[in-house]
């Protein structure tokens, strides 16, 4: 049996306004912080998230 932990137990308004949060965050620091839509399919989400990570990684050398 799984149980709820305390963010699944916030109502939708809140998920709402931490949403809302993060994307102004992502806004406000685009070169650190990428919007990767997860409405495409699982193969197009992974693409898209290898293409976001790539540059990260080749900076660092690997």
């Amino acid at each position: 049996m799984k149980k709820n932990d305390r963010l699944e137990l916030e109502d939708v308004a809140f998920h709402q306004r931490v949403r809302r949060g993060f994307h102004e965050i992502a806004a406000a620091e685009p070169e650190r912080i990428r919007i990767i839509s997860c409405s495409d399919s699982i193969e197009a989400v992974h693409e898209a998230v290898k293409k976001a990570v790539a540059p990260f990684l080749k900076k660092q050398g690997r």
